[in-house]
């Protein structure tokens, strides 16, 4: 598995570019981790709208997905909660903690996202296989 390197951002990663299906199986439960949180409210609703897609796409097709994301992003909005990773972290630990796989939506820097490099380390630490979402497929 690839790894991120503590000093920076830089992403070493042999982590397969798969497409659905041909490494998970429909029985297991996926958490859909992705980049989130920006200066730009714009770009944090464009990447809740391109994980939400995913997700109804992914569910469409039989397979058990959770998305913080897509479930946290209406109530952090309606409810001026936080948006930062600092405050969902165990959270979203504990829903990754339950789940048979990451698979990571590749979106614009993500690589360079906070919450999701962390997201990729607590898997790695605890065995829960890392995938890359195939944005074309």
């Amino acid at each position: 598995m690839g790894r991120f390197s503590n000093s920076n951002y830089a992403f070493i990663y042999n982590l397969s570019f798969i497409l659905i299906g041909g490494f998970m199986t429909k029985d297991q439960l996926i958490y859909l981790g992705s980049p989130y949180t920006h200066s730009d409210k714009i770009v944090m609703n464009n990447r809740y709208d391109s994980v939400l897609a995913i997700t109804a796409d992914l569910l469409n097709r039989g397979f058990h997905v959770i998305s913080p994301i897509v479930h946290c992003h209406p109530l952090s909005v309606k409810y001026n909660m936080k948006g930062d990773f600092a405050f969902w972290k165990k959270y979203n630990f504990a829903l990754l903690s339950k789940c048979d796989i990451l698979l990571i939506v590749p979106l614009n820097d993500w690589v360079k996202s906070v919450g999701l490099k962390a997201e990729i380390e607590f898997a790695q630490d605890n065995n829960i296989p890392v995938e890359v979402y195939n944005l074309v497929h």
